[in-house]
């Protein structure tokens, strides 16, 4: 039995960024967890809420004697450095068989910065420095979720959510260092992603690579915004991280 865990990031709705995904796995007779993200305020809050949801369904399998139980972490953008980081801290656990992260937060020292993000953050930078929620223009959001089919975004400028100013400070400004850890990655993003740019994911990719004693799988999805599962290839994505999971 294959379970996923999903965890979205900031201001994002889980029952909107993964609805596809959900029901193509579920389609597969998996099961997903989509994690709640209500009143997050930090990174070590997402990251809990991963770590717990990770303990309730490996205590599940161990009440049923499923053996072959199988469990995924699945992220995307601040959910996905989250995943990636409560795989540092269960490096090791045989209940964890991958991690799967998208268009993921960047841990320290590597440049991440877009033009697109930069005036976002110029439009919000009071209250990205005090830590207060942040709010996002219609404007602001359009320009960071870029290039992304015209229904897909109106959904997405529709449900955007209030950022938490507290956790959006410390990833801009504090982010944590990458770690070693030994979990099966496959780590995908958009060729235009206008939030994290491009050329950051790659550099990642190559120090993942070699922190991580397993397999770390790259998957650039071309002509894609940082939401690779609502870019206009987010069928082929999905089928990707279905045909991965299987393979595991």
């Amino acid at each position: 039995m294959i379970t996923v865990i999903c965890m979205d990031g900031l201001g994002g709705r889980p029952e909107v960024t993964f609805a596809s995904l959900k029901k193509a796995l579920e389609l597969e007779g998996h099961k997903v967890v989509l994690v709640n993200v209500e009143g997050i305020q930090t990174d070590g809050d997402r990251e809990q809420r991963v770590l717990n949801a990770f303990y309730v369904e490996k205590a599940l399998g161990e009440n049923e004697q499923k053996e072959d139980r199988k469990i995924f972490l699945l992220g995307h953008s601040a959910g996905g450095g989250a995943v990636r980081k409560a795989a540092e801290r269960l490096s090791g656990d045989k209940a964890l068989s991958g991690i799967i992260v998208g268009s993921q937060s960047m841990p320290r020292f590597v440049p991440f910065m877009t033009r697109q993000l930069f005036m976002s953050m110029l439009g919000q930078f009071h209250n990205l420095v005090l830590g207060r929620p942040i709010n996002t223009t219609a404007a602001q959001y359009k320009r960071l979720i870029e290039p992304m089919p015209e229904t897909q975004k109106r959904v997405a400028i529709q449900e955007r959510q209030t950022i938490a100013g507290r956790e959006a400070r410390k990833l801009a400004f504090y982010p944590d260092s990458l770690k070693d850890y030994a979990c099966p990655t496959l780590y995908i993003w958009g060729s235009k992603d206008q939030w994290i740019s491009a050329s950051a994911h790659r550099k990642l990719y190559l120090m993942l690579k070699k922190c991580n004693a397993s397999t770390t799988t790259a998957l650039e999805v071309e002509d894609s915004g940082h939401d690779t599962l609502a870019s206009k290839k987010g069928g082929w994505v999905i089928e990707k991280i279905i045909d991965w999971v299987a393979k595991q």
